[in-house]
């Protein structure tokens, strides 16, 4: 699970981000990023009920999206507002290797990590 003070709760916040961010693209994931000047990085994920109807498969991708970000975040090269929204042309049982090659190249094209 992310640190509290790694997650972008508020809706305003979001919906910032959501308009005025730069995004990212891969086959499976969106990502759209915000910078401020805050002292750490804070995203959310957003997952339709497109993806997956059953709520046991969304949050299980949920969780695994997390723990990659967890591991990755203390990293960060700038201090961001992201937000990671599935596509829903999505398979919620993606492998946690394929999910973690594409959150990786996304973070790598977002210059996020080296």
């Amino acid at each position: 699970m992310l640190a509290a003070e790694n997650r972008l709760t508020k809706e305003r916040e979001i919906v910032a981000v959501l308009k005025g961010g730069k995004t990212f693209f891969s086959d499976n994931f969106i990502l759209k990023t915000q910078e401020k000047k805050q002292k750490v990085s804070r995203g959310t994920f957003i997952i339709s009920k497109k993806v997956a109807k059953k709520a046991v498969l969304r949050n299980k991708l949920k969780r695994r999206l997390r723990e990659i970000i967890r591991k990755k975040i203390a990293n960060f090269t700038k201090n961001i507002d992201f937000i990671i929204i599935v596509k829903k042309t999505t398979d919620p049982a993606l492998s946690f290797k394929v999910i973690t090659t594409e959150i990786d190249n996304l973070l790598k094209k977002a210059k996020l990590i080296q």
